[in-house]
């Protein structure tokens, strides 16, 4: 008969500490992560997985992100959406020793806590998307950024979207769809000067111009009829030479040049209807209603012609 084992258990040794190259491998890793906009969420799992001396390993969370950003001197409230990232680490051998590095980012859109729509992107040389830019894409937006030519090893930007219908590559990263930006005739700049209304400043242009570029939905508000404070939401199309707008009814529009014109004198005449009627209402409106347009934006995204796919994880 076996004898109870009365004794308290013996407490497991504790790893020793980093130090030396593992602590400057660390170091090199959380540097790294600066530039995917990640925070310091992953550090601990981090250190403790190089610690325990593991080849390759993998540390996840979820995160609540903002859908868009507030819009200045406007009470909005903004929804959240959970996206989970995971960061796959593999060991290579380096001249002083194994190094971990971060090779591959899997990315998921989540529903009911379980992803919904899923990517995994390439790391390479600490460089790839940020986390903002994994979930726009994950949302079939478009994101400008720099990519470096196989041939010359020079920069150059690039239009991006996402393929999630395509198979990935060997590696089991998900494929992209790149277009230069000097072979598209894409000038956001000008479609913006076309759609905005006219008293958006310079520097708010800009701020728009690179939301747009990061693949960000951007809020716009202008006065409607009654001086009552609309609200939409842009994002880039640069494949299609257009903005796509989400009005304030949610339903998505595409916006291209012509059609700016007759908004923006829509827009005007609305404003000259407006000062006939007297007192202007305060800018800091509720926007209540705005941030209801938001919660339903995953929805307006499907409606025109029932054209997009998505890939379940």
């Amino acid at each position: 008969m076996a004898q109870e084992n009365n004794q308290p258990a013996t407490p497991q040794a504790e790893l020793p500490r980093l130090e030396g190259w593992p602590l400057e491998n660390f170091s090199y890793i959380i540097d790294s992560l600066k530039g995917f906009k990640l925070g310091e969420a992953f550090n601990n799992e981090i250190y403790d997985a190089i610690r325990k001396g593991l080849p390759n390993f993998e540390v996840s969370r979820d995160f609540n992100v903002p859908q868009f950003e507030a819009m200045r001197d406007v009470n909005m409230s903004v929804p959240k959406e959970p996206v989970r990232y995971n960061l796959r680490f593999e060991q290579i051998d380096t001249e002083r020793g194994k190094m971990h590095v971060l090779g591959q980012i899997d990315a998921s859109l989540l529903k009911d806590g379980k992803p919904d729509v899923s990517a995994t992107f390439r790391v390479f040389q600490k460089t790839g998307f940020t986390a903002h830019q994994m979930r726009n894409l994950l949302h079939d937006r478009t994101v400008a950024h720099t990519r470096r030519s196989m041939r010359t090893g020079k920069p150059y930007l690039a239009y991006t979207r996402l393929n999630l219908n395509a198979p990935k590559d060997e590696y089991g990263n998900s494929q992209l769809d790149s277009v230069p930006a000097f072979r598209q005739d894409y000038d956001a700049a000008k479609l913006l000067g076309k759609v905005l209304p006219n008293n958006y400043t310079q520097q708010d242009k800009d701020d728009i111009g690179r939301r747009l570029n990061n693949g960000d939905i951007v809020p716009i508000a202008k006065r409607g009829a009654g001086g009552n404070l609309e609200v939409s939401h842009l994002y880039a199309a640069p494949h299609e030479d257009a903005l796509m707008m989400i009005d304030k009814n949610g339903e998505l529009k595409k916006i291209t040049a012509p059609a700016m014109e007759v908004i923006r004198n829509d827009q005007t005449q609305g404003q000259k209807t407006q000062q006939g009627q007297g007192e202007i209402p305060d800018k800091k409106e509720d926007l209540g209603k705005g941030a209801g347009v938001a919660q339903s934006m995953a929805e307006s995204e499907d409606k025109p012609n029932g054209t997009r796919q998505r890939r379940r994880a």
